[in-house]
């Protein structure tokens, strides 16, 4: 199959081209590891394959309109 129809393909199924579905996945592991983890938020970037802390947090911050500190302290369980 040629690229291109590959990605008018793939978007036309998931609704995003196949980049920014891996990037949303990458984001969507983060929130469970921000959540359910204590691991640093560069050892988090690092592991989901991100360049940089910054990448990640510039990425993350598009996507949920939030930075990862912000989201880990407004998702962890109030006792």
């Amino acid at each position: 199959m040629a690229v291109d129809s590959f990605a008018r393909r793939f978007k036309a199924t998931t609704g995003l081209a196949p980049y920014a579905y891996v990037i949303e996945e990458r984001v969507r592991r983060a929130e469970m590891l921000l959540r359910e983890t204590g691991l640093s938020i560069g050892t988090i970037a690092f592991r989901l394959g991100f360049s940089s802390q910054s990448h990640f947090t510039t990425t993350f911050r598009r996507l949920r309109g939030m930075t990862p500190r912000v989201y880990r302290v407004n998702s962890s369980p109030e006792f």
